[in-house]
Formats: structure tokens, sequence, C-alpha cells
């Protein structure tokens, strides 16, 4: 699920491995991300304004460094129709969730202000189904995401 990870090529003959050069589209996902399961925080595509929280060396989740951070997920499956959207967070601010772009459709929100871990939850404002790639994004920095999923 990672940006720039690339197939390399190997010559069986002589074991060489073919130089390669990384790409934005990755290599093909082996299965779509499963939305209604416990998806951790790190678990990304690619992000911007993220980096992580540690629990010594040990990464606890992701943590928004600047206003404006988001995450991107690509190829997300809901199955039919997810309602909610539940996510384990700490801090301050609003998390919302768009489908397919950044700017694409607003599938939820949440609100938060939490000095440990809490659960919250959205009910979303219309069903949603299918396969999307998903953009969580940020209002505030030092928000720590450990885990989201779809109910």
């Amino acid at each position: 699920r990672s940006l720039g990870v690339v197939e390399l090529q190997l010559d069986e003959q002589t074991l060489e491995i073919t130089k390669t050069m990384s790409t934005v589209e990755g290599v093909p996902a082996l299965k779509n991300a499963d939305a209604r399961a416990v998806n951790q925080g790190e678990t990304l595509f690619t992000s911007a304004g993220i980096g992580y929280e540690y629990d010594g060396a040990l990464v606890k989740a992701a943590k928004t460094t600047e206003e404006g951070a988001w995450l991107y997920l690509k190829g997300v499956d809901f199955g039919d129709n997810a309602e909610v959207f539940t996510a384990m967070v700490k801090g301050s601010g609003r998390a919302e969730v768009y489908l397919d772009s950044m700017g694409g459709a607003f599938a939820a929100a949440i609100e938060f202000d939490n000095t440990d871990y809490s659960g919250v939850y959205s009910k979303m404002p219309q069903p949603v189904s299918g396969v999307h790639d998903v953009y969580i994004m940020f209002t505030h920095a030092d928000i720590c995401l450990d885990y989201w999923q779809f109910l």
C-alpha cells in the first residue's frame, strides 16, 4: 500500500536484479483494504503533514504535524452500505473523510477534544458501498489517529 514500491526483475540465469526506478503508481494491490476491519492509522498509500507517535520503538499512531494534514488510502472495499465511521483518536480538531479524490464525495466527519485516546464515531450522511480511494483530512496539528473503521 505504499507509494514508490516497484516489482524488481531478477535474471534467473545471472541472478542479477535489473535496475529499477520507483513510480507514483506503486505495485498492484494483492487485495483491497477492508473498510469494515480495524485499520491502523499508519496504514496508508501516501500522506502530507503526517508523522508518527511512538510507544518505545514501536509506532503507536499516525500524528498530524500541521493543519490540513491528510492520509490517502488506495482501494478500500466498503462492502454494502457502510453507515458509520469510527476512529480511535487523541487531540483536538476534526477529521473529514472524502471518497475518490481530496475534493470528492464527502463521506463522514468526526470532531473530538481528547487528551487521551478515545473512540469517536459519526453516522454517515449517505451509506457507502463498493471500492473507493479514501482521503482522511485533519483540521489541526497534533492529532493522533490510532485506528479507523467503517461499520
